[in-house]
């Protein structure tokens, strides 16, 4: 039953502070990665994979504005990758 309490306490802490714990939850999808320029393929992936990954370390990053301008400065990265 411990288990139980633990688990629904965690749930409630994700719906509360609005955590991103699948990749679907971040602010912005390919969507509106697209919008911003990128191209549709496999950059955009390494990108949104880029982004879930901040947000699990810093969940404060999962907001439209912030994530925009990190894509932004990925898609940059990732285009001089060899």
């Amino acid at each position: 039953m411990r288990y139980v309490d633990e688990l629904e306490a965690f749930y409630n802490d994700v719906m509360e502070h609005n955590v991103c714990v699948r990749k679907k939850d971040l602010a912005i999808n390919g969507k509106d990665l697209l919008a911003i320029g990128m191209k549709q393929g496999k950059q955009l992936g390494e990108v949104l994979e880029e982004l879930y990954q901040t947000v699990l370390q810093e969940p404060q990053c999962n907001n439209k504005e912030t994530l925009l301008e990190l894509a932004n400065k990925l898609s940059f990265d990732f285009s001089f990758t060899p």
